[in-house]
């Protein structure tokens, strides 16, 4: 009886032992399961797709400075008022381009028969102007394309036609001008480039007659601009 008590004892131990083996081997196989499960720290390459989404997003956020702004470059006009008191035989158009904070610089052309009229000047009946010219306008408040005080300095070359006699004369009118007055912005700063400008002065002009050199008048024209606008 003695010796049963001891088998069963015995055996008893060992599988309690056997047991605890197992109950161990299965937490560690737990343990490297959960290690072998956690989310890998390599980072994703991205995609061609997410690369060009970032891309486009560089590019659109490079047209805000760091204020918020909108940055504009350009800066396209008209004069409404020359061209609605010709009966819109008249035309008057420029373009300005921002070179640095607060200066642009920018070209135009005009063209002017005498059976309209100016806000100024006007020329003779049977008469006709064709005039391009090259500016530089400088923003006082320090910031091009907001509103400001302008100053600007032209350079203009003129071809005046006269039909009134037996035959066209033609004359060449080069100018030196300048202008001052206030360019408003509709928003400012904001998403709208409209703006309406008043600028006055006058240019300095020497006359020669087209195909020679020799020049047959000078004088003093003043000049009142109405512009609008659009900033971009």
């Amino acid at each position: 009886m003695g010796k049963s008590n001891f088998a069963l004892t015995s055996i008893t131990r060992l599988l309690i032992h056997a047991l605890g083996g197992v109950l161990t081997l299965a937490i560690i196989c737990v343990a490297n399961v959960e290690v072998h499960s956690q989310p890998s720290k390599t980072r994703k390459k991205p995609t061609p797709s997410e690369e060009s989404t970032a891309e486009t997003v560089v590019t659109r956020n490079s047209s805000i400075n760091e204020t918020g702004d909108k940055v504009r470059k350009f800066n396209a006009y008209c004069s409404p008022v020359e061209i609605v008191l010709s009966g819109f035989s008249d035309i008057d158009f420029g373009l300005d381009y921002k070179i640095a904070e607060f200066m642009t610089v920018g070209i135009g052309y005009r063209s002017k028969s005498g059976t309209s009229s100016g806000l100024i000047a006007e020329i003779p009946q049977g008469t006709s102007l064709s005039a391009f010219r090259i500016q530089a306008e400088a923003y006082t408040a320090g910031s091009a394309f907001k509103s400001s005080f302008v100053v600007q300095l032209k350079h203009t070359w003129n071809t005046f036609s006269d039909q009134r006699t037996a035959y066209t004369s033609s004359y060449a009118l080069n100018g030196l001008g300048a202008l001052v007055g206030w360019r408003w912005f509709w928003t400012d700063p904001g998403e709208i480039g409209l703006n309406v400008s008043l600028l006055a002065g006058g240019s300095r002009f020497t006359v020669s007659e087209v195909g020679t050199d020799q020049a047959v008048g000078a004088g003093v024209v003043p000049e009142l601009r109405v512009d609008l606008g659009y900033a971009f």
